[in-house]
């Protein structure tokens, strides 16, 4: 038998290896669910009952909770005490409010990070762009939100400021989710373009000059605030 396993313990091997690389049941569950919210089959204000996910999907309401925690994360469910967890669904008041306090914020973010330039590599934003760019060409709307998601998240990571990191990730997650859902689901909003301004957020931000940082990203913001409360309008 000794024998016998050290014959095949490069196999064992070999398969331990592929299956480390499988997604969990969780994030089966998460991927699966993220999908349906972003392509608008659940819309926003629907209820997920932790529960019945478990039993419709046969698994365990541990691994049905971890799943939408991991939603809860990115801000495309919020949970209710109780209740159960809703796709997240803003008013139109509430949509303008955030993005007044996001604008500002993730502002001083961009200026912050340019006025810094010698602190971080330019790679890295540059990179995060260049993967919005990517989906964008495909057509891809899942990955287009994750990689305009991730873009965000490392302009935010970058200044080296935790506090500001954590209230843009705390304002922004519900809001990001809840507009970018409507807008790319929408086919006349141009993804290239959008991807284009990403591109210009970051290249001003390598410039260095953290007033024109600042200017291009508050445009930028500016304008997609308004393309969301437009769609928000027109959707009544």
């Amino acid at each position: 038998m000794v024998e016998n396993l050290e014959g095949i313990r490069s196999h064992l091997e070999e398969l331990s290896a592929s299956l480390s690389q499988l997604p969990s049941v969780p994030d089966q569950v998460h991927r699966v669910l993220r999908g349906l919210i972003l392509s608008g089959k659940l819309k926003p204000g629907d209820c997920i009952i932790e529960r019945k996910l478990a039993r419709e999907l046969g698994i365990g309401q541990p691994t049905a909770r971890e799943a939408l925690n991991a939603l809860q994360t990115e801000g495309l469910v919020v949970r209710r005490r109780n209740s159960g967890c809703y796709v997240t669904n803003l008013s139109e008041d509430e949509v303008a409010q955030v993005f007044s306090l996001r604008i500002v914020l993730e502002g001083f973010a961009a200026q912050s990070l340019a006025e810094n330039r010698s602190q971080w590599k330019a790679e890295e934003l540059l990179a995060a762009a260049e993967a919005i760019k990517a989906k964008a060409r495909s057509r891809d709307v899942e990955g287009f939100y994750e990689s305009d998601m991730e873009f965000h998240k490392t302009l935010w990571h970058l200044t080296g400021n935790s506090f500001l990191e954590k209230m843009l990730m705390e304002i922004t997650l519900p809001l990001f989710s809840f507009v970018m859902v409507k807008v790319v689901a929408d086919y006349s909003f141009d993804l290239e373009s959008a991807a284009n301004s990403h591109q210009e957020i970051a290249l001003a931000i390598i410039s260095g000059d953290g007033e024109h940082a600042k200017t291009v990203i508050t445009r930028v913001l500016g304008s997609f605030r308004k393309m969301g409360l437009d769609l928000l309008a027109r959707s009544k």
